[in-house]
C-alpha cells in the first residue's frame, strides 16, 4: 500500500513538473494531495470493520458507546 501510493506521488509530482508555473504554485500544486487528505471525513466504521476493531483495541469502548451521551 505504501508502495503503491509512493509511486502515485511520484507520477503526480512528475506531472506537476511539466507544467509552466511559478515556482510557488508548483509548492501548492505538490502540497494539494497531503491537505485533502487531512480533510477528508470518511463515513463512520460499522460492526466488524477494521477501524471499528482498531477503535475498541485503543480505547476499550466500542465505536458507538458515546452515541446516546447527553
Amino acid at each position: 500500500m505504501v508502495a503503491d501510493n509512493s509511486q502515485l506521488l511520484n507520477a503526480y509530482k512528475s506531472g506537476v513538473s511539466k507544467l509552466p508555473m511559478n515556482p510557488s504554485d508548483r509548492k501548492k500544486m505538490l502540497a494539494l494531495p497531503f491537505f485533502l487528505a487531512k480533510r477528508a471525513q470518511e463515513p463512520e466504521p460499522i460492526k466488524g470493520q477494521a477501524e471499528w476493531d482498531l477503535f475498541e483495541k485503543m480505547t476499550g469502548k466500542a465505536w458507538n458507546a458515546f452515541e446516546n451521551l447527553e
